[in-house]
């Protein structure tokens, strides 16, 4: 955040001394600057609050219902072009009790994260999604799975960590505020991969919330 400031404080300095000169060519350069900082300000500060968010509003979920529609929404983006699904829902899986925005906003993340994982490559491009009933443990198990280059072996034990990003553009709040979010659900997520294998996430949610599972 202070790189932002330091950014956005440099060019309203440029503003005012040009505006002293009256002179007013570079104004539109500075301000778009000032404009573009305060995006990646508000990027950033939106992922602190959501990585220290600990509140859970409980309530049913359709789990399979969620992913379903979930998928649908981000179909829409341009990066998921040319992408194929391959959805394998357990009709067995009861409903889950859970914050569906902040399980929702977990998908999300691991969707677009392969999306943008698989990028422009020439082989296929695939996401799937498989949900399973665990009765014995009373828990749903959900593993999100991309056909893409895979993670570094060296980085596999940091992909969840605060602020950790292989992206040149990342702020490194994804994943490790999707871990945090499980975790506040009684869940656990992991990840394994093999390179040039994708990438797979395996969660597991305990069917009655945090707290009921040991």
């Amino acid at each position: 955040l202070n790189n932002q400031l330091v950014a956005i404080s440099g060019r309203a300095q440029m503003l005012l001394r040009d505006a002293e000169k009256q002179t007013f060519d570079k104004a539109p350069h500075h301000a778009q600057i000032i404009l573009d900082q305060s995006k990646r300000m508000g990027v950033l500060a939106k992922g602190l609050m959501d990585y220290t968010r600990s509140n859970v509003n409980l309530e049913p979920m359709d789990l399979n219902g969620m992913l379903t529609s979930t998928i649908e929404f981000v179909k829409s983006d341009k990066r998921f072009r040319g992408v194929e699904w391959d959805v394998q829902l357990d009709p067995e899986l009861p409903q889950v009790r859970a914050d569906v925005g902040q399980i929702q906003g977990v998908f999300i993340n691991l969707f677009v994260n392969a999306a943008d994982a698989m990028g422009a490559q020439e082989k296929r491009r695939a996401i799937s999604v498989v949900t399973k009933l665990d009765p014995r443990a009373k828990s749903a198990e959900i593993v999100v799975q991309d056909t893409g280059p895979g993670i570094r072996r060296e980085n596999l034990p940091r992909m969840f960590e605060f602020m950790f990003t292989t992206k040149p553009e990342g702020h490194g709040f994804g994943l490790s505020t999707s871990h945090r979010t499980i975790e506040n659900h009684g869940g656990k997520i992991t990840v394994d991969s093999e390179p040039g294998q994708g990438a797979r996430f395996h969660i597991e949610l305990p069917l009655s919330g945090p707290g009921s599972w040991h």
